[in-house]
């Protein structure tokens, strides 16, 4: 509502309401037919609101932007901000993380004596932001089965480390004329936006729909894949970009990034020869 978007509404009333189970080999929680219209409504409106607001561009920059300004002051030895973020299961941890809120860190880290930290956010706060200089998914990558593998293993199995190395040579690459420090990778899960687990994530495409049709008995109480129901839209468009892709963000001139076409393909060349190797 805040952000202005107008998707993302749904009918959660109708979806408890047909919320169900079945036991045959094995529990299965499903819903009844009559609440796929409300699924529906919802699996939309999860995708919309990863379209329009959690995978955002600039959400994405500022995001990354804090984070980063955050681990800078906490490496360079800020004692009262490791303490913050170091969580410890007692009252007086608990007593000091409810002072803080969005407010008094910005101010707190706008006076901190960390000068990249301090940049980072005196910039946040002029709305002057890191520039999106590179984006690329694995469909992205059709002309070598080989550097889809690396990309993929990438992806999935984040080594911090390993994209700090990264970031450092991208910040060495002459033509972007950025400082190295700060130059940001940031890998962006679209399936997971709530940054759960995968062990419990569930796929919408295994939604499980039992038949409430009591006139069929051979239908009825049966289940079903709600992508494989010949009457739902879910069974006829793809919900796109359910995979994970990589940006590049840096600190840099915009109007030098966006000159000319050639400089930008030899800038993408020379990022993912970085990145795949």
């Amino acid at each position: 509502y805040y952000a202005g978007v107008k998707y993302g509404e749904f009918d959660l009333d109708k979806i408890l309401e047909s919320i169900s189970f079945k036991k045959s080999e094995r529990y299965y929680i499903g819903i009844k037919e009559e609440g796929v219209y409300a699924i529906e409504q919802y699996i939309l409106a999860k995708h919309h609101m990863n379209a329009q607001v959690y995978r955002h561009r600039i959400r994405g920059i500022t995001d990354q932007m804090i984070i980063r300004g955050i681990e800078y002051a906490i490496q360079e030895g800020d004692k009262k901000l490791k303490q913050l973020f170091s969580f410890k299961n007692d009252d007086y941890f608990i007593k000091e993380y409810i002072k803080w809120d969005d407010f008094s860190l910005m101010n707190y880290l706008l006076k901190s004596k960390i000068t990249k930290t301090k940049e980072i956010f005196d910039m946040l706060s002029q709305r002057k932001l890191f520039k999106r200089i590179y984006k690329k998914s694995i469909y992205d990558i059709d002309d070598d089965a080989l550097k889809q593998i690396k990309f993929q293993r990438m992806l999935q199995s984040i080594d911090f480390e390993l994209l700090k190395e990264k970031e450092k040579k991208i910040g060495n690459i002459k033509s972007l004329n950025c400082d190295k420090d700060f130059i940001i990778i940031n890998v962006v899960s679209i399936s997971n936006p709530l940054y759960r687990l995968p062990s419990r994530m569930t796929n919408d495409e295994e939604i499980i729909v039992i038949s409430d049709d009591k006139k069929n008995k051979s239908n009825h109480n049966k289940t079903i894949k709600l992508m494989d129901i010949p009457w739902s839209i879910m069974g006829s468009i793809a919900i796109e970009d359910k995979h994970q892709y990589l940006e590049v963000y840096a600190l840099c001139d915009p109007f030098e990034i966006m000159k000319n076409d050639k400089y930008l393909d030899r800038l993408e060349k020379d990022i993912s020869e970085i990145l795949l190797n």
